[in-house]
């Protein structure tokens, strides 16, 4: 169903507008931020868009048949969701405060941590990634013991950040 929404991102040095089509209901929503974080656990308006290919940049209130907009003030950690009826032209706060609890409370799990939110799929790829490093570095200079430690080190960070994130 094709539930529109738009989006506006901004940082202190930038402010942009997003449209999307499809899924813009509370729950897609987040998983399009989610989308962003799977590439990297400090939010960025270009992951957002590169990881959301529906995205198209706009003006979001070109868009009178919007159902929901999304308004993402990066620099105080603050999200504002707008919900509007279609059918009498009012409109409604749906939620409002930071991102992990806007995704907590639809169904995307994260961790919170001083580099950002973690994602299960952004730490499992880093830990495989680490993992596949780590054995290639080994077999290729078993006499860096130092070096290998570090890898091992690295590889139980991630195992214990992956747990750590809520199931």
């Amino acid at each position: 169903m094709a539930t529109r929404g738009t989006y506006t991102l901004s940082n202190e040095d930038c402010r942009i507008g997003l449209y999307i089509h499809w899924d813009s209901y509370p729950e897609g929503a987040a998983q399009y931020f989610k989308a962003a974080l799977d590439i990297a656990p400090n939010f960025k308006i270009e992951n957002f868009i590169r990881a959301n290919k529906r995205a198209e940049i706009t003006i979001p209130n070109l868009h009178s048949d919007r159902e929901y907009h999304y308004y993402y003030n990066m620099e105080f950690n603050n999200i504002i969701v707008l919900h509007f009826d279609i059918s009498d032209g009012g409109k409604s706060i749906e939620f409002s405060g930071t991102l992990e609890d806007f995704l907590m409370k639809n169904g995307v799990k994260v961790l919170k941590e001083d580099k950002g939110l973690y994602t299960a799929d952004y730490v499992q790829a880093r830990l495989k990634d680490a993992v596949i490093t780590a054995a290639a570095y080994k077999a290729k200079f078993p006499e860096m013991i130092g070096n290998i430690h570090s890898n091992e080190r690295e590889i139980k960070r991630l195992q214990e950040l992956l747990e750590r994130i809520p199931s």
